[in-house]
């Protein structure tokens, strides 16, 4: 079967959108965009029971948690690789119970069951992370560009597992001169991500993305959108050290008076709602328009 026809059969936002907890006959078709590892939880029947996580991806915009348990975490565990096209039939939807904001996945997982029906393709699915042409950026321009982009730069901190509300991704840092970028790689296998050593060139293509209340980061789609450049010496970490003291800056940091209008903006805020009298409350918002 063609890769093709695989994509033909993804399961549709609007089927993973009309699923309800509790139902034991989901099906879902798509490819796997993260395997989050085998770990081992404490249950009521064993303290050590082994537990699966992986991410499942429609192509569109459907993530949905996969999660197997016992003897079907340690089957799965061996067979699943990553990006492969997998179709799963008769697993129980339950509610997600650990959710990131930043992350985009559904509020339901499945859990896969004994009965379950799971095929595993050799095949990838391919998306233009991995294929086509993208715009190669500097690190210090990203800011504000929120689109898929190529960018170099050397690994100043190494690849790491790293957990949010009950998922993981991995966690490095990119330097180029000055600047750092924070990566956030969503898919990934927790054995590969020792494979970049610290100090090594890389290139990484992925959607770079400002949030109001951080730094510029960089969000990977998977480790096989970042690749090392053999040919560039890595770094020492003397050499390291220096490099990567800033972040790139969103446009208010640029502006001065654009900090002095928010810092005034938010002083005459709290005084307004510590007001009691709406002669005190029009006071505040006059002297704020004054400064500004």
């Amino acid at each position: 079967m063609s890769a093709q026809s695989f994509i033909d059969k993804f399961t549709t936002d609007e089927e993973v959108g009309g699923w309800t907890a509790g139902d034991e006959t989901i099906k879902f078709h798509g490819y796997v965009d993260a395997i989050e590892g085998l770990t081992h939880v404490a249950t009521a029947t064993n303290p050590r029971t082994p537990l699966y996580k992986i991410t499942v991806n429609n192509g569109s915009n459907s993530r949905v948690r996969v999660l197997f348990w016992a003897e079907l975490a340690k089957k799965y565990s061996a067979l699943i690789n990553y990006r492969v096209f997998i179709s799963i039939v008769g697993a129980k939807s339950k509610i997600n119970g650990y959710i990131s904001p930043k992350d985009v996945v559904c509020k339901l997982c499945l859990v896969i069951q004994s009965s379950t029906d799971i095929t595993i393709s050799s095949l990838k699915y391919e998306n233009q992370y991995t294929s086509g042409t993208i715009e190669l950026k500097a690190i210090e321009d990203l800011e504000d560009v929120n689109a898929i982009v190529d960018v170099k730069g050397f690994l100043k901190q190494e690849f790491r597992q790293a957990s949010s509300y009950g998922g993981s991704y991995a966690s490095g840092v990119l330097v180029d001169k000055k600047v750092r970028l924070p990566l956030r790689v969503i898919g990934f296998n927790v054995a590969d991500i020792r494979k970049f050593p610290k100090g090594c060139y890389l290139k990484v293509r992925g959607t770079a993305v400002t949030p109001t209340d951080g730094p510029t980061q960089m969000r990977v789609d998977s480790l096989d959108g970042i690749t090392r450049d053999s040919d560039v010496i890595p770094l020492t970490p003397d050499e390291l050290r220096v490099m990567g003291i800033t972040s790139p800056k969103r446009k208010y940091d640029f502006d001065d008076s654009e900090n002095k209008k928010r810092f005034a903006e938010l002083h005459y805020l709290k005084q307004f709602h510590k007001a009691n009298n709406y002669n005190f409350i029009f006071e505040c918002i006059n002297r704020f328009y004054e400064q500004c």
